[in-house]
Formats: structure tokens, C-alpha cells, sequence
């Protein structure tokens, strides 16, 4: 592998690393195009199914203390039959209606969080967790975006920034681990996936800290906000 690829591979994941400590997710999605400039997406995939899993374990030991079980657990039993569901409907399904779709629905859910919501947030069940386990991990497997559905979970679930970026860790450090070993098991790793990691994980740490810094003295409000915008762009993008 050279430079080059390695360079774009820790710029590319200081800017997911950036996006992560900001919102909670969405690191993977803000680094691939970065990514895809040095390797091949056969590569790229599985290396940054790797950086996944370290911004997340980053992210799950610096809000440890917020995690909400009660609402987590729900969303990984939930991920299971959705990894199934993420692969028959890779196989059978035309994606591109199907990203439509999602775009469609995160632009519309977007525009409703920034100028709808009120100051009051609606607040859902836990038990729609299985729902947002399943839905993103089915986007998952099927298109390696899984943020969007969680992160309209935990808006409607009214959990402050600090909850709601635990909940997201945790979350990805399991489901990450099980694609991981999926990913070893059918020989997608390699020494040109763990390479890359030795520049990435500074670059990564340091964007996650940086963004942690950028939102530390927003309230709740602003962070839902943010999260809005960030999932209108996610939608917009899926649309294009």
C-alpha cells in the first residue's frame, strides 16, 4: 500500500472521527469518499469497518456513564433479524428505489425536526427500538450506512446529547464487532485493512476530541438540531 492511499485513508478518518464527536454517528459515511481517493472499496470496507469499531469504543468510554440499557438493549436485539433482512434485500430489491426511499423520509423528518418539532419533543416507546435495531442494520448490510435510523430513534426517544451518543456507541461496538468477525471468517482482512489503522487511530481520536470540544457547551436544543441538519444532508445525499 502506499502513501498516498494512507495519507487519504487518516484524513478521511480524522474528518469521520470530526462528524462522530459531533453527532454520535455518521463517521464511516463522512470518511469513504476520502477513503475511496487511495483504495479500492473491496479494501475499504472491511479497513473501515475497523475504524468503526475503535471511534466507537472512543466514544463508549467517554460517555460510559449515560448509556440507557433500557433503551439499548431493544435496538440490538432489534439488529439481529435485521442483518438478514439487509442481505435478502440487497439480493432482490432494487437498491436505488429503496435509498430513494430513506432519502425521502430523512429530508422530510429533517425539515419537520428543525421547523415543526416545537420546543416540546414527542417522545416514543423503547419499544420502538427493536424497530430502529432492525431498520439499521438492514441499511447496514445492504448499503454500509446504519446511523440514520438510530439517530431518528434517539431524537424521538428524547434522550439529551450526552444519552444519546452512549446509546450509539454501544450500539455500534456490537454490532460492529459481530460484522468484523463475519468480515474475518469470510477472509476480508488483511494486513493492507490493519495497516491503515496505525495513522487512522490518532487522526480519528483527535477528530472525535475536536468534535467533542464543538458541542460540549450546546444544550440539547442545539445538538437536536444539529442532528436534523446532519440527517437532512444524509437524506439529500441518499436522494442524489
Amino acid at each position: 500500500m502506499d502513501v498516498i492511499a494512507l495519507v487519504w485513508f487518516a484524513a478521511g478518518w480524522f474528518i469521520g472521527g470530526f462528524v462522530n464527536g459531533i453527532t454520535g454517528f455518521g463517521a464511516a459515511m463522512a470518511a469513504m469518499p476520502f477513503v475511496l481517493m487511495g483504495m479500492d472499496l473491496k479494501q475499504a470496507v472491511p479497513a473501515c469497518s475497523l475504524m468503526v469499531l475503535v471511534v466507537s469504543l472512543e466514544q463508549g468510554m467517554r460517555y460510559r456513564g449515560f448509556a440507557d440499557w433500557p433503551r439499548v438493549m431493544p435496538l440490538i436485539l432489534g439488529a439481529v433479524p435485521g442483518a438478514f433482512a439487509g442481505a435478502v434485500a440487497l439480493k432482490f430489491l432494487p437498491s436505488d428505489y429503496l435509498k430513494m426511499t430513506l432519502g425521502c423520509f430523512l429530508v422530510c423528518y429533517a425539515c419537520w425536526g428543525l421547523f415543526f418539532e416545537g420546543v416540546r419533543p414527542v417522545t416514543i416507546s423503547r419499544w420502538w427500538g427493536y424497530v430502529a435495531g432492525f431498520l439499521s442494520t438492514t441499511f447496514g448490510t445492504a448499503f454500509s450506512f446504519n446511523g440514520p435510523p438510530l439517530a431518528v430513534y434517539t431524537t424521538l426517544s428524547g434522550w439529551n446529547k450526552e444519552t444519546s451518543k452512549a446509546g450509539l456507541a454501544v450500539f455500534f461496538i456490537v454490532t460492529c464487532g459481530l460484522m468484523i468477525s463475519s468480515q474475518i471468517l469470510a477472509g476480508m482482512h488483511s494486513l493492507g485493512t490493519v495497516l491503515p489503522m496505525a495513522g487512522a487511530v490518532p487522526c480519528s481520536i483527535l477528530g472525535a476530541s475536536l468534535g467533542f470540544r464543538a458541542t460540549r457547551h450546546l444544550g440539547d436544543v442545539a445538538y437536536r438540531k444539529l442532528l436534523f441538519i446532519f440527517l437532512g444532508v444524509t437524506g439529500i445525499n441518499f436522494i442524489l
